[in-house]
């Protein structure tokens, strides 16, 4: 899905201005280009996986966002799913060749996994022609919290009542949500759970 030799450099720190993170991971895994060669400066990381890290992977589903969980899953073997357990995202559901259409329809979160891990979801470089379908509210509904986008979940709650954000609180036995803890990188690093909170406030 990408062209690793397009604007490759040596020098990873100017690859991290001219690629994506998503190119960067492609790459570096298929082409040995982009990878990481010398310990990067800490602020140039994608995800701190220290911050608020619980080695309890139900209490980093409440914390940690999709991306940052398979991020530090790959980069530092933080925030991996409990062996024997589902993928995150099936990504056939709701699949179609149409790049357009799963930016509507699949969360960034599952546009990178599935990109990463499956080559599907991922950026083309020519704008697709094909119009978009209403959104199917039935493809990928077993996964919708971690799956679906904003977008993708208030429609199918407003027009057929799925999707919809339960308003009664569990106990979970986790710690707090600490909105202290990685709030420089809180947009890609924290759980819709965990935005919430900060938004609500």
């Amino acid at each position: 899905p990408f062209d690793c030799n397009v604007d490759f450099t040596t020098c990873y720190t100017c690859l991290e201005k001219h690629w994506s993170l998503s190119k960067r991971a492609w790459c570096c895994q298929h082409a040995g280009k982009g990878c990481v060669t010398t310990a990067p400066i800490t602020t140039s990381l994608p995800f701190d996986c220290a911050a608020d890290y619980h080695p309890c992977a139900r209490c980093l589903q409440a914390k940690w966002s999709i991306a940052k969980r398979a991020w530090c899953c790959q980069h530092a073997g933080r925030g991996c799913p409990p062996a024997g357990t589902s993928l995150p995202f099936d990504c056939n559901a709701g699949y179609t060749n149409c790049y357009q259409c799963l930016e509507k329809h699949w969360s960034v979160s599952k546009r990178a996994w599935c990109c990463a891990h499956g080559g599907k979801g991922c950026p083309t470089t020519v704008p697709a022609t094909t119009t978009i379908p209403l959104l199917d509210c039935a493809a990928g509904f077993s996964n919708w919290q971690a799956g679906w986008s904003p977008t993708k979940q208030a429609y199918c709650c407003k027009h057929e009542g799925k999707a919809c954000n339960p308003t009664t609180k569990t106990t979970t036995g986790c710690p707090p949500l600490d909105c202290n803890i990685g709030f420089s990188n809180f947009a890609a690093g924290w759980s819709q759970k965990k935005t919430g909170i900060l938004l609500q406030a």
